[in-house]
């Protein structure tokens, strides 16, 4: 077996020397592109794992350690969450080290719904209504033990980060020097979206167990609808105790995301322009948001102002989304300038956003 990544073969090098897999050889190694450096390693007698690793200075600057991470999807899967199975967490000099379940036969929501054409309001729909059982399993009576009960479940205030970074007089070490962060500070302050920003993070409401960084590639889909565990979340890193609305406004912000990445803008183009000639229509794209809506409130039903901040949080959502494009950059991209508009919508007009989405 041939390894080209270093940091690839120095992990699989510790977790054989921890024993781990038992004598068993190493196959195959394929690198998987997450946010942390992440493999599929295969074993010579069929079994197949995820790996990850990354830094513990990586984890204090964005989320929590992995052992947190293990801690919490152990308290999931006793609450009867279907949750990857995690081995091991393996602490290598200045580097931490996961070993979880690898899900056999199932793909991100994003290559579901690719498969059937661009969209798909059953795949939407049932991404929503795990969501909500995610929720509603973790909510009032049923978080005893969790953060609200002085448990190890750490509490989150996701959107406050992004705010600080959009607020602050000096940015960052990352944005220092950018003049697309300048650009993006510029557009964010001209087009009044903090006040919207402000309303999103003033009215953050814990209530339960929140993921925290919900995507397509996070939403590991079966190969059917009707499997006995459609939908599956991965990647708890951000997750805690936080407002629930926030995980649904990132589907939304994600699905968005997306089809505005697909649209291949290009410096001159207008967001109308481009919407005319997309591979995936407009309307489809909005009915699959609607089966997401509809699915999460047939467990949940929410309320006017409820939707109101999904709208806000899908803003920020895309704001965060600008905001890696910005770090570093010389300008922002002609797609960028996409999310910033459909972000200043939904944040500072939620309620026609809203009448558009649904």
């Amino acid at each position: 077996m041939l390894i080209s990544d270093p940091y690839a073969t120095d992990t699989v090098a510790r977790l054989e020397a921890r024993g781990f897999f038992a004598g068993t050889a190493v196959s195959a190694v394929e690198p998987l592109h997450r946010r942390s450096r992440c493999y599929r390693v295969r074993l010579a007698d069929g079994r197949s794992l995820f790996v990850k690793r990354r830094s513990r200075a990586t984890a204090e600057s964005f989320a929590a350690s992995f052992a947190y991470e293990r801690l919490l999807t152990d308290e999931l899967a006793g609450r009867s969450i279907r949750i990857p199975v995690e081995f091991l967490v393996l602490a290598a000099d200045d580097d931490e080290i996961l070993v979880a379940e690898d899900l056999i036969g199932y793909t991100p929501l994003s290559e579901r719904r690719a498969e059937a054409g661009g969209t798909s309001e059953a795949w939407a729909f049932e991404a929503g209504r795990r969501l909500a059982l995610l929720h509603r399993a973790t909510s009032g009576e049923a978080s005893v033990g969790l953060a609200s009960n002085g448990g190890d479940v750490r509490r989150v205030r996701l959107p406050e980060r992004l705010l600080t970074a959009l607020t602050v007089v000096s940015p960052g070490p990352a944005a220092s020097g950018s003049d697309a962060w300048g650009e993006l500070l510029g557009r964010v302050r001209r087009a009044g979206l903090l006040s919207g920003l402000e309303i999103a993070v003033a009215q953050w409401s814990p209530g339960c167990v929140i993921h925290g960084d919900v995507t397509e590639d996070n939403l590991q889909c079966a190969e059917t609808v009707d499997a006995r565990e459609p939908v599956v979340f991965v990647d708890w890193e951000s997750a805690g105790y936080g407002d629930p609305r926030w995980d649904f406004g990132c589907l939304i912000g994600d699905f968005l995301g997306a089809w505005l990445a697909d649209l291949g803008f290009r410096d001159g183009s207008s967001l109308a322009e481009r919407a005319d000639g997309a591979a995936v229509p407009l309307p489809r794209l909005l009915a699959d948001i609607r089966a997401g809506m509809a699915g999460y409130e047939s467990v949940l039903p929410q309320g006017a102002e409820d939707r109101r901040q999904w709208a806000r949080f899908a803003a920020l959502s895309l704001l965060e989304k600008v905001a890696g494009f910005a770090a570093g950059a010389p300008a922002l991209p002609p797609s960028a300038l996409a999310y910033l508009h459909a972000a200043e919508q939904l944040a500072l007009r939620p309620d026609a956003a809203l009448e558009v989405l649904s």
